[in-house]
């Protein structure tokens, strides 16, 4: 009977340590920076924004994760820099990878939008419908602007940004 007792505790054990794995390695992530092309974004030794920059990481750049999560941040693994882990605001990354444009877009869909200080960021002023704005890269969900982080939808391309207007 002992015999029985430990081999299902045994087997519980190896299925709790089985889920434990699979859960942690569902939670990984790739994220991309999205920012200013030519520009950088601080990688973190803590989850804190005065923690110090320990690695930096670029436009466009995949951003491996853990899973990881704590104050906006996120754990990022693998860096191609000295510090091979890190903490990036998840304001500046993105899931689908973005592309450096130039261009000019007008707002549109509402009577005001909001312009971010990051994707999904406090709101650092308020674009009208109509109006123009300079496009320096554009995600799936998010377009980096003159005026700061505007959502995808509700924008339009309509001119080059050295071809007039």
């Amino acid at each position: 009977m002992k015999v029985i007792v430990r081999l299902v505790v045994y087997i519980l054990i190896v299925f709790i340590a089985i889920v434990v794995l699979c859960s942690a390695i569902d939670a990984r992530a790739d994220y991309f920076v999205l920012c200013k092309p030519g520009s950088e974004i601080n990688v973190r030794a803590k989850a804190k924004l005065k923690s110090p920059v320990i690695a930096t990481a670029f436009f466009g750049q995949r951003i491996e994760t853990d899973g990881q999560e704590k104050n906006g941040f996120v754990h990022a693994v693998n860096l191609n820099a000295e510090a091979c882990t890190g903490w990036i605001y998840k304001g500046l990354l993105v899931e689908n990878e973005p592309i450096a444009t130039g261009g000019r877009a007008q707002v549109f869909g509402a009577e005001r939008i909001a312009c971010r200080k990051y994707a999904d960021g406090k709101v650092i002023r308020w674009a009208q419908d109509g109006e123009t704005v300079n496009l320096y890269a554009i995600s799936a969900d998010w377009c980096v602007t003159d005026r700061g982080y505007i959502r995808t939808d509700f924008l339009t391309v309509n001119a080059p940004v050295n071809g007039g207007d």
